[in-house]
């Protein structure tokens, strides 16, 4: 077992961080329990579960209408497509979680991705897949305390049942792993939920030789770093950034970071460009990229300069995008599966294992280029590209270790998801962002990533026996989203929240680079805020630090919310819209030992709406500042704060299934229940219900 030294390299450097544990956390001082296959191992048939997020039923029945997804249409004519009611709140880390769990967020304690802490933070937004307590530095030199990682998925999922129930378990990219915990009898990778080595969910450069007017930080987590020497220079040092340095603060009250020296050096006429990671003298590693392509992953170590010296072990890949000037794109730092600072994988070489049997893979559970899209510093056609390579590999992976014979096997494509996001407004003409000339010159790139799931559905229904179960599962669907609702800014307005001054906007650098303020707000004068991808909270008297409302006012102030936020019309939009569907209260819908810890209200957005950027992070605030406005990025397509009745998922089996009672449908929680039934073992703990699979022939 590695010391308590080994677990600083990342934790030590974090502010914030994208990650979640196990309910036993990190690892079992003892050690793991020998494991015991169970008797009836070799007999019992297995059972697969194919995730792919964001997979919307609408959208697939569509293409596969068109004739464009062979292996999913014969699944579905002999077995059926059903809808798979999402989560409350829709939203990918909640309803995973309530999928692997088959328990309510109440009970797994994932509310979003974002949350507040009142016993910790106060009122500033923190994320919501892990808790975190800093190291501790003697004289900022040595460290004298790991830092201490509390989860928050406080509910043991359906794999960790059935491995310790003594079937074999095979999960790669499972959502809301990491640090993966040792689990004996299984082999898994981590996906949602894992971080960059800076501790976020993907922090990336654009190097920039040429001028530009462009922000320094991007909104969606981006630093532009300009190239000194001029548009003509042949050769440009630099720096690359790596983990957060908490024990070096900046003057803008943000955190430093670790560095390593970067050199782009042009090398031949063509435009190709030879990149040197570390002392040009003694390089760490070096790759020549031609213009307009991406080159091999670089490894890369950063040291902090502590008693002892800790290194930090990743790998990044650089973008030649430009030479004339140059510009250079560089992705999130990942960490290294090959010396990983914390476990990416169970059992702990699980990961370097993959990458030497399959080639270098992305450890970033949010691996897709999307911020680098919504700031327009990637192309349309570029984003493409990776997703359907990261698919490729996924699906090499896979279909590789499905040969292993485990009997109980999860992997979770996210790709579909992003992909959504970002190509929606192909769909949808009347979307703020939509370009006929764009639309026209990228055909429909959602077609390809849907047609790539097809194949590896087929690939996979292709390895069943007659016992075996395939189900093919969805978090949630999607909708299109053209306006955005600074929640905040309607609170401020109706007098439930007070500004001390204009909030001013908060971008993905400020939150996860420690430089979030909440002081805008008057807290002894704000009976509700909202923060996260649309929950309001009452600012109650003995949670919230300066809480003002009595407990005993909170039902008849939900009630008055829910009220006017119904009422509410967007008179900028053509007929004055109704941007909201409903407002629910979450305590009629949850149940478990840890509701005091969810929000009082979840907002359920009509189609065309979500919540804005801006209240996710308490940002925006201003006097007269606009309630709604329109949402010109390229990530135009939601579900987060949807009405989740209008983005179900997808359920398909590789058994014919009868359709769900009206009113009852199927939902993500009867997954998890589904598969204990299936090895025999006891689901009456679950909210959800096992499915109507009927038993093998």
């Amino acid at each position: 077992m590695k010391s308590a030294l080994a677990l600083l390299p990342l934790f030590a450097l974090t502010a914030g961080i994208g990650v979640a544990v196990s309910a036993e956390g990190i690892t079992r001082v003892a050690g793991p329990p020998e494991w015991v296959a169970a008797l009836d191992v070799a007999e019992r048939g297995r059972v697969i579960v194919l995730g792919f997020d964001g997979l919307d039923p609408g959208i697939l029945a569509e293409y596969a209408e068109m004739g464009a997804l062979p292996h999913v249409k014969a699944l579905i004519e002999a077995n059926g497509l059903h809808d798979l009611e999402s989560e409350l709140p829709p939203e990918s880390p909640v309803a995973w979680a309530s999928l692997e769990t088959g328990v309510n967020p109440a009970r797994h304690r994932v509310f979003d991705f974002i949350v507040r802490d009142p016993r910790t933070t106060g009122y500033k937004p923190v994320n919501g897949m892990v808790d975190i307590v800093p190291p501790r530095f003697l004289f900022d030199l040595v460290p004298v305390r790991p830092p201490r990682i509390t989860a928050r998925m406080a509910y043991p999922t359906f794999l960790e049942r059935v491995a310790k129930a003594g079937y074999p378990v095979l999960a790669l990219r499972q959502p809301l792993l990491f640090p993966a915990p040792a689990m004996p009898g299984a082999h898994l990778l981590s996906g949602l939920g894992t971080p960059d080595i800076a501790g976020t969910n993907g922090s990336y450069a654009i190097y920039d030789a040429g001028f530009t007017l462009g922000r320094e930080y991007t909104i969606f987590n981006g630093h532009r770093i300009h190239l000194d020497g001029g548009p003509d220079a042949k050769v440009y040092d630099t720096f690359l950034e790596g983990a957060f340095d908490r024990r070096r603060p900046q003057a803008d009250g943000g955190l430093g970071r670790l560095t390593v020296p970067l050199r782009f050096a042009r090398t031949s006429k063509d435009g190709a460009v030879t990149v040197v990671l570390g002392d040009p003298a003694h390089p760490q590693d070096e790759d020549r990229i031609e213009r307009g392509q991406r080159g091999r992953w670089m490894r890369v170590a950063f040291t902090l300069p502590s008693v002892p010296a800790i290194t930090l072990h990743g790998r990044v890949r650089f973008e030649v995008k430009d030479t004339e000037p140059l510009v250079v794109l560089s992705d999130p730092v990942n960490i290294d599966p090959l010396d990983p600072a914390l476990p990416l994988s169970s059992p702990p070489g699980y990961a370097a294992e993959l990458e030497r049997a399959y080639g270098a893979f992305k450890t970033t559970g949010w691996m897709e280029q999307t911020f680098q899209l919504n700031d327009r510093n990637t192309s349309p056609e570029a984003f493409l590209s990776d997703l359907l390579g990261d698919m490729d590999h996924g699906a090499a992976t896979l279909l590789g270790e499905l040969r292993r014979g485990a009997s109980c096997s999860f992997y979770v494509f996210t790709q579909t998801d992003r992909a959504t996001h970002c190509f929606y407004w192909l769909r949808d003409k009347q979307h703020p962002f939509y370009d006929e000339a764009t639309a026209r010159r990228l055909g429909d790139p959602l077609r390809k990533i849907y047609e790539r799931m097809d194949k590896i559905v087929g690939d996979v229904a292709a390895t069943l026996r007659p016992q075996d179960l395939l189900l093919v599962v969805s978090d949630h669907g999607f909708k299109t989203w053209r306006r955005g609702m600074n929640v905040n800014q309607w609170l401020m307005n109706e007098g439930y929240l007070v500004a001390a001054k204009d909030a001013g906007e908060k971008t993905l650098p400020d939150f996860f680079g420690d430089r979030l303020a909440v002081d805008a707000i008057d807290w002894s004068k704000s009976r509700a805020y909202a923060l996260g991808l649309g929950q309001i909270y009452l600012n109650v008297k003995g949670r919230e630090p300066q809480g003002i409302v009595a407990p005993g006012d909170v039902d008849a102030l939900c009630r008055e919310l829910r009220t006017k936020l119904l009422a509410y019309r967007d008179d900028d939009a053509h007929g004055g819209i109704a941007p909201l569907n409903d407002v629910i209260r979450l305590s009629k819908v949850y149940h478990g030992p840890f509701l005091a810890d969810a929000a009082e209200l979840q907002l359920a957005f009509g189609e065309g709406y979500r919540v804005s950027w801006q209240t996710a992070l308490l940002g925006g605030l201003s006097a007269g500042g606009p309630i709604c406005e329109d949402n010109t990025f390229a990530w135009s397509g939601d579900h987060c704060s949807t009405d989740r009745r209008l983005v179900p998922g997808v359920l398909i089996a590789s058994r014919p299934m009868r359709k769900a009672p009206e009113g009852h449908p199927y939902g993500v929680k009867d997954v998890a229940a589904t598969v204990l039934v299936h090895f025999g073992l006891d689901a009456s703990d679950l909210d959800g219900k096992p499915l109507p699979v009927p038993p093998a022939r």
